[in-house]
């Protein structure tokens, strides 16, 4: 027994010493395998970083080739604001010539870009840029690049050309700047490419110099960002919106045309498009750009496939990626210099809402446009409207595209009534959309039996004693008497009384005053310019 026992005692302890061995080799080896892989990641972090140090270098300003930098003549036309073609000047584009982007036979192989690359020049204007930034904060001016595959961004410093315009040589990958997408194949709404720059100011306690919507406070001394307009490649519509807008059939011209809040990926910015067909230069002017004409130029958008120009200029005005950075309720308008050498503010004549006329019985009057927050195609938190029932009950009366749905669906009693003229405080002042709501619906027009009303004087128009009948804002509502969602209020208190709303639209009666679009781009636009052709007295 003794002898078992002792030979048990010893199987045991050459197994333990076995697994002890197995236990220790694999230990070592685990160990060996991390440090492999940690030198392994380092050697690789270290030469993505070199990689990404090479592909984003920025070429010294004394070995640009000529013409790099933007000629004079364009230069003085873009503070004239008169450059027929902003974008072919403006944004990130690829040097012409050999990869290395530098003719000069001094040249040596160290100024080339490695393979693959090719020397792209980027032109950022911007009022913020007017200063000479290094020679006040003794700091550059950084272009902010963004990594295609590495997780880090990469600085190079800009030169300043002169007032409001920086530039910088960059050897950048050939894909990039995103492709050009076909515009016959762009839908509805537009394609926003998103941008591969931006631009850093630097920090200054002591910098006074206005700034709206991106200004940095004093006491957060942090680098201010600048999203350039340029930087955002794409068209804002699409080619069969346009055949829609020349066909002369477009029923959502007012989601397309005029100025909307749209995002580009995490940045908010107001898209404009307007017609002026015969204009030299158009730009958008408003108070976020102290109505300067140089500050926002618009391109000209042409055809796809070479059909020429559409005669509609748009245009991306990127502000950030708060909502509050955005100017609602700002003026603007579009600053047009015609063929005729002439420049003239023009209002939007697809604006969503317009300010209230400083002087309701002459006109011209105050008639600017508004950058509206109440757009239902764009905003995020539209209307709550509550006219189920009203709507469901239409519907079961019947379609209502056939011609002659008045007569066939119900007898009609139809309210006739010019809100500003129906009732007004004791005051004087007139009762606003939501003030009416009440004593029109309920007090009145319910109780007289009524169950359609007709809205006279509906669209916007400055001068009041024209009851409605000179125009010039056909896709706003009348600014004196509230907001759209204050129109949109009255509305669904109508129908949460049963009753139906007309809208009086007069488009034949033409407002030729210089509020209106009489002229609009120097030259009979939206009317003719034989009047016996379209006028109606």
């Amino acid at each position: 027994v003794s002898a078992v026992r002792l030979r048990l005692a010893h199987s045991q302890g050459r197994f333990l010493r076995v697994i002890v061995a197995v236990v220790v080799v694999v230990a070592v080896a685990v160990v060996f395998a991390v440090v492999v892989v940690a030198v392994v990641g380092v050697v690789v972090v270290r030469r993505g970083m070199t990689c990404a140090a090479e592909l984003f270098s920025a070429l010294d300003r004394q070995l640009w080739p000529a013409g790099t930098s933007l000629d004079e003549l364009q230069f003085s036309a873009l503070h004239r604001a008169q450059h027929r073609s902003p974008g072919d000047a403006l944004g990130c584009h690829r040097l012409s010539g050999e990869s290395s982007g530098n003719n000069n036979s001094s040249s040596t192989s160290s100024n080339s870009p490695r393979p693959g690359c090719h020397w792209h020049v980027v032109r950022v204007w911007h009022p913020r840029l007017e200063p000479d930034w290094e020679a006040e904060t003794g700091k550059k001016v950084l272009l902010q690049l963004n990594a295609l595959e590495e997780p880090h961004l990469r600085q190079v410093p800009m030169v300043r050309r002169g007032p409001w315009l920086y530039e910088a040589v960059v050897a950048l990958p050939e894909d990039w700047l995103a492709a050009e997408r076909d515009p016959g194949l762009v839908p509805p709404g537009g394609s926003l490419q998103l941008p591969r720059y931006s631009v850093l100011l630097p920090s200054s306690k002591n910098n006074n110099i206005n700034n709206n919507h991106n200004k940095v406070s004093e006491e957060s001394c942090q680098k201010e960002i600048l999203h350039d307009t340029f930087g955002y490649p794409g068209v804002l519509l699409a080619e069969s919106e346009l055949d829609e807008w020349q066909g002369g059939f477009f029923p959502g011209v007012a989601d397309a045309m005029g100025c909307h809040c749209v995002r580009a990926g995490v940045v908010l910015g107001l898209r404009f498009a307007v017609w002026a067909p015969r204009a030299e230069f158009v730009s958008v002017v408003g108070d976020w750009n102290q109505w300067d004409g140089r500050a926002s130029p618009m391109r000209r958008r042409f055809r796809a496939l070479g059909g020429g120009f559409s005669g509609v200029w748009e245009l991306f005005v990127p502000f950030g990626a708060s909502q509050c950075s955005v100017p609602f309720g700002d003026k603007y308008a579009y600053r047009i210099h015609t063929s005729h050498g002439t420049d003239v503010i023009r209002t939007d004549p697809f604006a969503q809402e317009f300010e209230v006329p400083n002087d309701l019985n002459q006109c011209p009057a105050l008639n600017a446009s508004l950058v509206s927050a109440h757009d239902e195609a764009y905003r995020e938190e539209p209307f709550s409207w509550s006219d189920q029932d009203w709507l469901q009950e239409r519907d079961r009366l019947g379609p209502a595209t056939e011609a002659a749905w008045f007569c066939s669906r119900q007898p009609m009693a139809i309210y006739e009534v010019h809100l500003p003229s129906w009732r007004r405080k004791e005051s004087g002042e007139l009762l606003g959309y939501r003030d009416l709501a009440k004593p029109l619906v309920v007090a009145h027009v319910k109780a007289m039996n009524f169950n359609y009303v007709e809205l006279i004087g509906l669209a916007h128009h400055p001068f009041l004693g024209s009851w409605g009948y000179q125009v010039t804002g056909f896709y706003a509502c009348f600014s004196l008497l509230g907001s759209p969602d204050d129109l949109r209020f009255l509305i669904d208190s109508f129908h949460a009384a049963g009753i139906g709303v007309i809208m009086d639209f007069v488009p034949a009666h033409f407002c030729k005053d210089p509020c209106g679009f009489s002229d609009f781009d120097g030259l009979p636009t939206f009317e003719y310019d034989d009047p016996k052709e379209g006028e109606q007295k």
